[in-house]
């Protein structure tokens, strides 16, 4: 799984951002961007104010390693890997 803190801090460094700079687009405390930089999940809200922030599409990065990681399930496990992911990861009906 791709460790999304990391990514952040890469992309920062990248763009040259600081952590008070990120810290102020998102208003909040600098110690809050050093925890998001610790994490490896985040929020779906938070992780597009920060893709907002940066103009860098971090949903993208995700979607390339899910895509990578479905080639790699059905080339080495056939469909019954992938279907049994599709099952477990539906919701619960009412």
């Amino acid at each position: 799984m791709l460790d999304i803190g990391n990514l952040i801090k890469d992309e920062m460094a990248r763009q040259s951002k600081t952590v008070g700079w990120l810290a102020k687009q998102l208003n909040c405390d600098r110690t809050n961007i050093y925890s998001i930089y610790r994490r490896q999940s985040i929020d779906t809200n938070l992780l597009f104010r920060i893709s907002q922030a940066l103009h860098f599409d971090f949903f993208g990065l995700l979607s390339k390693e899910y895509n990578r990681r479905l080639s790699e399930w059905t080339a080495e496990d056939g469909w019954g890997v992938l279907e049994e992911w599709r099952k477990s990861s539906k919701p619960a009906s009412d």
